[in-house]
């Protein structure tokens, strides 16, 4: 059968709205400086015979529609983590959580609640004129062709850098001495780090055949893991809690086996290093503070503890040249098949902290005709 295709192209500027806090990254990014996408533009191109529309009739289909958001959009770091919760449910959209909503001073762990901002989601439907499987195509990454991908603007994140490199030459802030040091190339190059922490996911809310995957263009070999330390209340320390004895221990975060499995050590008189000094702090890089029980990750895995994984597929997997792809959308002669794409900042991701705001990316999804259905 001939290859078709469609064709998702996303053109997104992201601005920064602030540019606080420049010497001191956060992951989930602070509250005041936050991202927005100054137009967001999407371009679907089909081949014949699989079209695409927002619309469930068929006479409304396809080949090319386009968005334009001119309000803004805000963009900040979710996760995918505890999508178990609402796929068991069979969820009509994704749902995306952020961690610094549960930060508390004094409960364990607060209510886990999703994040209705931060991300776009938007519904679509396929048509074809066949009964068809359609997979992603992430066109042939040895001759370098792209179908998919997610990817910095190079252009744009060089001027960018450049204004930033003269913001922080004239800051009188004692935070931002230590980025003093930093070049344009090198201010570029950090810019250039946002499409890593970047994903799109694809819901098929099928009652009989429902499906949910993610897709990481830039996937290495380093699994993201949905648990940890942070530092969200942006104080350099490790965030902590009180317990009702009141002794104070450190929070572990995330998607966890089992809570009663963390093993701490017994707390020191004085504050720690970063955990990796040869960096600046960010919420995967701070202190533990002193009179602290500190979180013993070692001990607690060995303890029996685990965290969740990202089950995100890489463009590889997509190459194989098996019958079925690890991830297959069937589409119907002539019946509208939804599915809801999205795309966002994975906040799991150690890429996903402030030395990327402001970057401009450009990214596109492509969807191929597998094969016909037997």
């Amino acid at each position: 059968m001939k290859s078709k295709k469609l064709i998702l192209t996303f053109y997104v500027g992201l601005v920064a709205l602030s540019s606080v806090g420049l010497g001191f990254s956060i992951a989930w990014y602070a509250s005041s400086a936050n991202l927005y996408v100054d137009t967001f533009n999407v371009s679907i191109i089909g081949e014949a015979g699989l079209f695409i529309s927002e619309s469930s009739d068929i006479e409304t289909a396809g080949t090319e529609i386009q968005y334009d958001f001119t309000d803004g959009k805000l963009f900040e770091p979710v996760t995918s983590a505890y999508s178990s919760t609402w796929m068991n449910e069979k969820s009509e959209f994704p749902k995306f959580y952020v961690e610094n909503e549960r930060f508390s001073a004094t409960e364990y762990i607060p209510p886990l609640r999703p994040h209705t901002s931060g991300y776009l989601s938007k519904k679509l439907y396929l048509f074809s004129d066949q009964n068809v499987n359609v997979t992603i195509d992430p066109g042939n990454i040895a001759t370098g062709e792209k179908a998919t991908y997610i990817e910095p603007d190079s252009l744009f994140n060089n001027a960018y850098a450049g204004t930033l490199y003269n913001e922080i030459q004239a800051s009188k802030d004692e935070k931002d001495e230590p980025l003093k040091n930093l070049t344009v190339d090198e201010l570029k190059e950090r810019l250039n780090k946002l499409p890593k922490a970047m994903r799109f996911s694809v819901l098929v809310p099928d009652e009989d055949n429902y499906q949910y995957a993610i897709i990481d263009p830039n996937r290495d070999e380093n699994e993201v893991q949905f648990g940890g330390l942070l530092d969200v209340d942006v104080d350099r320390y490790y965030d902590f809690y009180r317990n009702d004895l009141g002794n104070l221990y450190e929070r572990v975060y995330g998607e966890i086996n089992d809570r009663s499995l963390i093993v701490y050590d017994d707390e020191v008189d004085h504050d720690s290093s970063y955990t990796d000094p040869t960096i600046e702090g960010n919420a995967f890089n701070a202190k533990h503070k002193a009179n602290v029980k500190t979180f013993n990750y070692e001990a607690s895995l060995a303890n029996g503890l685990t965290f969740e994984k990202e089950k995100a597929y890489t463009l590889d997997q997509f190459e194989r040249e098996d019958l079925f792809k690890p991830f297959v959308i069937p589409v119907y002669a002539h019946k509208p098949q939804e599915i809801i794409l999205s795309i966002y900042i994975e906040g799991w991701d150690l890429e996903s902290v402030n030395y990327t705001m402001g970057a401009t990316f450009d990214a596109a999804i492509s969807f191929t005709v597998d094969h016909a259905m037997i």
